[in-house]
C-alpha cells in the first residue's frame, strides 16, 4: 500500500531541517531556491493490489486529500485502471518552507522565524565585509553552525566579527581581546574563532592561547628533610629543569593523588593533564630522558587510550596498576556513574596499538556492552600505600 501520513510528515520534516538554513539564507538575500515546492512520492503500488484492495486505496485517496487540504499541501496524481481509469495520488507536495515548519509540531515555525531573523541580523550587520553579508554558502553556514546558540552568542558574534574586521589582535590571548559587553571565556571556544575568521574575512586572528602549565611533586625523602620544596611547576617551552634529576618520573592524574603521593627516593611526580597529557610531556627534556618513567590512570576507556597516546608519543611509559589483576582487585571501589550521577556508557572500542596484551584485555573488557561489571575505577580509589608497593615492585 501507500506511505502512510506519518512516514509523509516525518520525510517532510526531515526535508525541513535540511534545508532550512540554506532556504531562509537564499530568502534573506533574495535568491532563487530550488529546495521549495517539495514532493514527498507516496510509494508505487502495482495494478493487481490496486485491484485487491480497491476500497482502501479510495479511501485512502479521500483522506490523504482531506489531510492536504487542511495542511495547505498539494497532491501530484496519475491516472491508474483498476475496474476503471481513476486519478491517485502519487506525491505530496509542500509549496513552501513555511508550510514544512508548520508540520514540525509548534517548534517549527518558531524555529523559521529564528532562523529569519538572525539571517537579516547577519546581512545588515555593519562592520563585516559587505561581500560575505552577500554570500548565501557565507550566511548558510554561519546559520548552520549556530543553530542550538542561544540569541545573545549569536548577536555577540556579529558584534565579534564587526570587531575583528576592523581590528588587529595578534599576539592577544582571548582573554585580552577588548570587546565590550563579553564574558572572559567568551572566546576560548575554537568554533567560534573558526566563524569569526570566516565572517571578518581573515585566515586567523592572530590570538595567541596560554601555553600549558606542568605541575610536579618531589618525592625524594632526603632532599624533602634538607628543606627542599615539595612542589614546582613550569610552562610549556620554558628550559626550566627540577632540582634534581629523578631516579624516575609518576605521571598520575587525579590532584588528590599528585598532591599526597608517598615518598620515594630520586622520584618525581607529575599531575597529568588528561588527552593534553602526552604532546605535553613530550615536548620536556628531564620527562623524555628520564630513565624510567611510569603512568598510572583510571581504570576506564579513557586511561587506556591516554596511556596508548603517552606510547604513540614515543615515551616509554610502563603502567601502574592498570592491569587485569589490578582491575579484578579494586573493581569493588568502581563506578558505573560519571558526575551528576549520569550513568557510564561503553565507548566504542579502538585499536590502540601501544597496549600490552594484559592492559588492552581490561580496556576490551571496558568497552564491551556486554559487561555488567564496572566501567571506571578511579585512581584516587586505590590506597597511595598499594601504588607505592606497585611502583616498588617495578622498580627493583
Amino acid at each position: 500500500m501507500y506511505k502512510e501520513r506519518d512516514v509523509v510528515r516525518e520525510a517532510i520534516r526531515r526535508h525541513f531541517a535540511k534545508c532550512a538554513c540554506e532556504t531562509v539564507a537564499r530568502e534573506a538575500l533574495g535568491l532563487a531556491d530550488d529546495a521549495w515546492p517539495y514532493a514527498v512520492s507516496l510509494g508505487k503500488v502495482s495494478t493487481s493490489e490496486l485491484t485487491r484492495e480497491a476500497v482502501q486505496v479510495s479511501a485512502y485517496a479521500a483522506e490523504l486529500q482531506a489531510w492536504c487540504g487542511r495542511q495547505g499541501l498539494g497532491l501530484r496524481y496519475t491516472a491508474r485502471r483498476f475496474g476503471a481509469v481513476q486519478e491517485l495520488p502519487t506525491h505530496v507536495v509542500v509549496p513552501t518552507i513555511d508550510g514544512a515548519a508548520g508540520l514540525c509540531g509548534a517548534e517549527g515555525p518558531r524555529e523559521l522565524r529564528r532562523l529569519r531573523a538572525r539571517a537579516v541580523l547577519l546581512r545588515d550587520q555593519g562592520g563585516i565585509a559587505p561581500e560575505l553579508r552577500t554570500d548565501a554558502s557565507v550566511m548558510t553556514r554561519v546559520l548552520r553552525a549556530t543553530e542550538a546558540w542561544e540569541d545573545i552568542d549569536y548577536e555577540l558574534l556579529l558584534q565579534a566579527a564587526g570587531w575583528f574586521a576592523c581590528h588587529d589582535a595578534i599576539g592577544l590571548t582571548p582573554r585580552q581581546v577588548p570587546l565590550e559587553g563579553f564574558h572572559a571565556k567568551w572566546l576560548d571556544s575554537q568554533k567560534r574563532r573558526e566563524l569569526l575568521c570566516l565572517l571578518a574575512a581573515k585566515d586567523e586572528l592572530g590570538l595567541v592561547d596560554r601555553p600549558a602549565e606542568l605541575s610536579y611533586a618531589y618525592l625524594d625523602p632526603a632532599w624533602l628533610a634538607a628543606g627542599g620544596r615539595r612542589y614546582d611547576s613550569l610552562v610549556a617551552g620554558d628550559a626550566h629543569a627540577p632540582t634534581y634529576e629523578p631516579s624516575f618520573v609518576l605521571v598520575v592524574e587525579n590532584k588528590d593523588t599528585y598532591l599526597w603521593f608517598p615518598q620515594a627516593e630520586g622520584g618525581i611526580c607529575v599531575f597529568g593533564s588528561g588527552m593534553a597529557g602526552p604532546a605535553l610531556l613530550a615536548g620536556v627534556d628531564w620527562v623524555r630522558s628520564a630513565r624510567k618513567l611510569y603512568y598510572w590512570g583510571d581504570m576506564d576507556a579513557d586511561g587506556y587510550v591516554i596511556l596508548d597516546a603517552y606510547r604513540a608519543q614515543g615515551l616509554p611509559v610502563t603502567s601502574v596498576l592498570m592491569d587485569a589483576a589490578a582491575y579484578e582487585r579494586y573493581e569493588r571501589y568502581g563506578t558505573r556513574e560519571a558526575s551528576g550521577r549520569r550513568a557510564l556508557t561503553t565507548r566504542k572500542l579502538r585499536e590502540l596499538p601501544h597496549l600490552t596484551a594484559d592492559e588492552r584485555a581490561v580496556y576490551e573488557r571496558l568497552c564491551d556492552p556486554s559487561w555488567e561489571g564496572m566501567l571506571r575505577v578511579e585512581q584516587e580509589r586505590i590506597p597511595l600505600s598499594a601504588a607505592l608497593e606497585a611502583l616498588h615492585s617495578l622498580l627493583l
